[in-house]
């Protein structure tokens, strides 16, 4: 998925950068009626005194050496002004990139010369900046998008980037406030922003070593030797939580430090926090099931902007700080620690009265410590009414009455390899079970399962997805048979 997001990035780039060999004169042969200049013409010549409310964006802490989100921007209040663009018309030119912006059906972000100007930059000096044409691309969209289509999350450039929308309080592109939205031009669109925009510089590891509020998450990490995998070149996606998330979850143990906790639970629960991919918050969707490097999953409550781990715990995402763009992936920020499931199937069996007869039935064929120490499996479970229903129909007054064969047999046809939630399930799918057999699922009225003998065994909705350290269980109202 991560290469052909980039070979889809690359493409686009590629697509518009081909433009630059179509000179402007044919741009202007295809004006409709040549009332509405050209984009580049509409920054050039924008000559309006604007009025925003805003920030001081000379105050603030950061993350990542820049302002994100609401996190301390400064004082808010309303200025005016009339922006001026010579800096970035000169740099279009200066790279050759005019004829992009007039070929177009693009968007823009345009710097004022006064965001130029705090970095040093004017038009005398701006042909001199190291990759100039990157930093351009970086600020350019490869479709017309208005105020209207942005959302929270992140948005591709034609540099292969991309950029981070925060529409919380204002509307914030990475850590420039957009200042005047939707100038419309022929083939075009671009927004004026109050500072230049820098694709991302530092990895996951450093954007949180970078800041203090994350230092208990960074000496965890180093702690259990995960600061090389979080600074790969994979991408990655990190539900981070804060030091004040860490203190609260140390509280709740009863734990005074992250030494009462050890190594192996700690790099769990660590794991449990991180996503293969980049997965931005315009991605996820309500009731979506993630799968974390953990193994475990966790669900996303769109409803209230919140994650509910394996524990039924929730943490909730801090919205003013997500899509906080790294190297390699992408940051949310979430107000509590997950918590991965911390029992294995056998022993989340032998803590539920329900299931004392599968518990029974595992350990006389000797297969707890399979269910303890193996997998990943899921497991259907029968309840102990499904167990006493089995027995009457096959005329037996307890397990005893079945020999241990056959009772190896019947369990193994309850599991399945690997993690197998609800949401993975089709109506007529045909299941491996690690007995050897197999069972077809049918989801045409309440989920059931058909077993090899044409029996149905209803699965219990309320008791689905239970997550364990080393896979799920699924409750069945029925033994099914092989």
């Amino acid at each position: 998925m991560i290469k052909l997001r980039k070979s889809l990035q690359l493409l686009t780039v590629a697509i518009l950068a081909s433009a630059l060999v179509v000179s402007c004169q044919e741009q202007q042969d295809v004006r409709p009626d040549g009332s509405q200049v050209n984009l580049y013409e509409a920054i050039e010549n924008f000559d309006q005194e604007i009025e925003y409310y805003g920030y001081d964006t000379e105050a603030g802490s950061s993350i990542n050496g820049r302002k994100y989100g609401s996190w301390k921007r400064g004082k808010k209040d309303w200025y005016s002004k009339r922006p001026k663009f010579r800096t970035l018309t000169v740099a279009l030119a200066r790279t050759g990139l005019i004829s992009t912006v007039v070929r177009g059906d693009i968007t823009v972000f345009a710097p004022t010369d006064e965001a130029f100007a705090q970095l040093g930059i004017t038009p005398r000096n701006v042909g001199q900046i190291p990759n100039l044409k990157e930093i351009l691309l970086y600020h350019v969209l490869g479709s017309e998008v208005y105020s209207t289509d942005l959302t929270n999350g992140c948005f591709a450039t034609v540099q292969g980037e991309e950029i981070r929308v925060d529409l919380n309080d204002g509307v914030f592109i990475n850590d420039a406030q957009v200042i005047k939205a939707d100038i419309k031009a022929f083939r075009g669109v671009f927004h004026i922003v109050d500072r230049v925009l820098f694709a991302p510089d530092k990895n996951i590891v450093e954007i949180a070593a970078s800041n203090d509020d994350f230092s208990i998450l960074v000496e965890a990490v180093t702690r259990v030797d995960l600061g090389d995998a979080l600074s790969g070149e994979n991408d990655l996606t990190v539900f981070a939580p804060t030091n004040d998330a860490f203190i609260a979850l140390l509280g709740e143990l009863g734990a005074t430090s992250l030494d009462d906790i050890d190594d192996e639970t700690l790099k769990s629960v660590l794991l449990y926090h991180v996503v293969e991919g980049k997965v931005c918050s315009n991605e996820l969707t309500n009731g979506l099931r993630v799968n974390t490097l953990n193994g475990a999953s966790f669900v996303v409550d769109l409803d209230n902007l919140s994650l509910n781990d394996a524990n039924g715990r929730s943490s909730g995402l801090v919205t003013s700080l997500l899509n906080l763009q790294a190297t390699n992936g992408v940051i949310h920020v979430i107000d509590q620690v997950i918590l991965p499931p911390l029992s294995s199937i056998a022993g989340i069996a032998a803590a539920d009265d329900n299931f004392s007869i599968l518990v029974e039935a595992l350990d006389r064929v000797d297969l707890v410590a399979t269910l303890d120490e193996g997998g990943p499996y899921t497991v259907f479970a029968p309840t102990n009414d499904a167990f006493i229903d089995l027995l009457d129909e096959l005329g037996a007054t307890s397990l005893d009455d079945i020999d241990d064969e056959t009772l190896k047999a019947v369990l193994l046809y309850h599991v399945v390899e690997g993690r197998v939630y609800s949401n993975n399930l089709e109506d007529g799918l045909e299941v491996p079970t690690v007995g050897g057999g197999m069972f077809t699922f049918d989801l045409s009225g309440t989920p059931a399962i058909i077993d090899a003998r044409g029996r149905t065994a209803e699965l219990n909705t309320d008791n689905l997805d239970i997550q364990a350290n080393n896979g799920v269980i699924h409750v069945l109202d029925r033994v099914i048979l092989p």
